[in-house]
């Protein structure tokens, strides 16, 4: 099983123009399992329902500008040299990710959040030299946030052939709103609770 963890800091990403006290743990494991509680919002099948726009392909095997992901043999995408595509997002999460396929050094993902961007390229996670069948370059990437944060969408670009990739996952935080709902909700049903325990009782004379 692969698994390998990192720390970037908004000093470390040369692009980024994240808060100074900002940080994701970026952690690479084995492609096709999502952590407990993910849920995918994008994936070469169903095209993303339209989220996903911008200049991109769909392929389903290895080919010239392409190669498919190890043991993946359905519709991925890829974004081509010189080209972008960007997912929108919008939702509170702890956590975003995908299969990353042949990474390379001239892919860049930008991650853009309400509080602050952060830039990845291939050169965070070496050895980054497109290999298609190595662990090392075909992973599950993860990059999870020190704090719930409001993800607003990711960009996928590549200054050259390609920028591979599945299955974009998201670990969904519920909205303040929705934490008051289910904290009332809870209030709720433990006072039916105590009320029905209260109706049960019976009380007896000698």
């Amino acid at each position: 099983m692969l698994t390998k963890k990192m720390l970037l800091g908004a000093a470390v990403l040369a692009t980024s123009v994240a808060p100074a006290n900002a940080a994701i743990v970026l952690s690479q494991s084995d492609i096709g399992v999502l952590d407990p509680g993910e849920i995918v919002v994008c994936d070469g099948v169903s095209d993303c329902g339209g989220a996903l726009t911008g200049d991109y392909i769909n392929f389903s095997s290895t080919q010239g500008n392409a190669a498919a992901l190890p043991g993946n043999s359905s519709s991925q995408i890829a974004v081509l040299g010189g080209d972008s595509a960007t997912l929108l997002v919008n939702r509170l999460v702890s956590a975003v990710s995908f299969d990353w396929g042949s990474v390379d050094t001239y892919n860049t993902l930008n991650i853009f959040t309400t509080s602050g961007n952060f830039t990845v390229t291939g050169n965070d996670l070496p050895p980054a030299n497109g290999n298609r069948i190595d662990q090392g370059t075909n992973f599950r990437f993860t990059a999870t946030f020190d704090a719930p944060t409001f993800l607003q969408s990711l960009e996928f670009a590549s200054s050259s052939n390609s920028f591979e990739f599945d299955n974009v996952g998201i670990a969904a935080v519920p909205e303040p709103a929705t934490w008051a709902f289910m904290i009332l909700g809870f209030g709720a049903i433990g006072g039916a609770m105590r009320r029905q325990r209260k109706a049960n009782v019976k009380v007896s004379y000698a």
